[in-house]
């Protein structure tokens, strides 16, 4: 009985170093991963405030990153996003579409002014 469990032993160490080796995302001299070096971890969101009059808001859509957001039809218009670089897509009938992408570090906040410009169409 002695060598099934040394064996059944064994093969739960095998398992467990080689699910922690899966889980590992770290390149050799590089931190492992959940220590406190590990700048991936913990970030702070970046702020997109949007400032646009209420009476501009009114047929307005909104979607950052391709994903359509609600937008307040008062109020402020924030969203708490990961650090990054993100693609901002407005759009109002009747007017030109506003689609530029915004770079927002850690903790940071960034103001996008929009005014409006009449479509041509």
């Amino acid at each position: 009985m002695l060598p099934w469990v040394l064996g059944g032993l064994i093969t739960l160490t095998m398992v467990a170093m080689l699910v922690a080796f899966a889980n590992s995302s770290s390149a050799p001299g590089t931190a492992p991963s959940g220590s406190n070096n590990e700048a991936t971890e913990h970030k702070e969101p970046a702020i997109l405030l949007i400032s646009l009059a209420q009476n501009a808001r009114a047929g307005a859509s909104i979607e950052i990153d391709g994903a359509s957001m609600d937008f307040p039809s008062d109020g402020p218009i924030r969203f708490e996003l990961k650090p990054g670089v993100h693609r901002v897509r407005m759009t109002r009938l009747g007017f030109e579409p506003f689609d530029e992408k915004v770079g927002i570090g850690e903790g940071s906040e960034f103001n996008l002014k929009h005014n409006w410009k009449k479509s041509s169409l």
